[in-house]
């Protein structure tokens, strides 16, 4: 298997001509440099560089942003399952759980209980969970779902619990 691998030569002046391009792809293939079969040559002016080049950004930011909401979703799940774990872990504590998350999130959104010491305890922190976890589009990852027992039913309670202070 080969790696990719690409040259880009700087031309300034007049464009670049065609026996030119020829000589220098002859070049990097006789010299081992890439194989000939593999090699693809992109001639690209200035606008067309500036173009390819602002493309790749764009595909790079948004998989950075895939990537970062995924990340938000799943400290989001974590969070609210270790917090919660004894009223989730079993299936019929459930409005236990319903029950004191509507009592936490309630201080949450009021933001009482602020304890600047711990951060932790931090009931922003709770509410902005709830938040992501309840406009989320994804999917739970299943293993983040049994590893803290989130079902349909939590979330639904997330969800309803959001809507109530929108």
């Amino acid at each position: 298997m080969h790696a990719n691998h690409s040259i880009v030569i700087l031309w300034a002046g007049n464009n670049c001509p065609d026996e030119v391009i020829e000589a220098i792809a002859n070049l990097i293939a006789t010299s081992g440099v890439a194989i000939p079969e593999l090699m693809t040559i992109q001639y690209k002016d200035q606008d067309g560089l500036a173009a390819l080049l602002t493309k790749e950004a764009i595909a790079t930011t948004q998989a950075k942003s895939e990537n970062l909401i995924e990340s938000a979703l799943e400290n989001a799940i974590k969070f609210i399952g270790i917090k919660y774990e004894n009223e989730l872990k079993v299936g019929n504590r459930v409005p236990l759980f319903a029950m004191k998350l509507q009592k936490d999130a309630s201080d949450a959104y009021s933001m009482r209980g602020f304890n600047i010491l711990n951060p932790e305890s931090d009931p922003r922190n709770l509410w902005k969970a709830i938040e992501i976890i309840a406009t989320a589009d994804g999917v739970i990852p299943p293993t983040l779902a049994k590893k803290y027992h989130f079902n349909n039913t939590v979330v639904s309670i997330i969800k309803h619990i959001y809507n109530e202070y929108q």
